[in-house]
């Protein structure tokens, strides 16, 4: 990999029994600190049940969050669905955004779908749709 190459990072994990709506704006607000910090982007998508992420960043920084992300009891089934270089960052401006979805899979798709826009590359936009329907179908 070329120094300062941009990667992205794709997975689902279930949240934990018991998270409620505090521990889940915590992990927000978190989030948004510390990948201000370490350069990265991302969205996180949340169904109630189910967390997917898609994270932006260099390589040794997403590794490092990989590691916490694995470590953390408050989600579990930590599973990565697409780890790819990407040219440009699809949210760039966003630390992290968090966006809570209805758990019925055509209203989850119609959510995220609404809540990219046109921001997001073609590619990135497909794949997370099409990823929508992986997470709220394995609940």
């Amino acid at each position: 990999m070329m120094q300062g190459e941009l990667r992205s990072l794709t997975y689902t994990s279930r949240a934990a029994d018991g998270l409620d709506e505090d521990a889940i704006f915590r992990i927000y607000k978190t989030a948004v600190e510390l990948n201000a910090i370490d350069g990265i982007t991302g969205l996180l998508v949340y169904d109630g049940q189910s967390f997917m992420q898609i994270i932006e960043g260099g390589q040794e920084a997403l590794d490092a969050l990989v590691v916490r992300l694995r470590q953390d009891p408050r989600h579990c089934d930590f599973n990565i669905l697409d780890e790819r270089t990407i040219a440009v960052r699809s949210f760039a401006g966003w630390s992290m955004r968090l966006v809570k979805v209805d758990r019925a899979h055509l209203r989850a798709v119609e959510d995220l779908d609404v809540e990219l826009g046109a921001r997001v590359q073609p590619d990135v936009r497909a794949m997370l749709l099409a990823n929508a329907a992986v997470m709220t179908q394995a609940a």
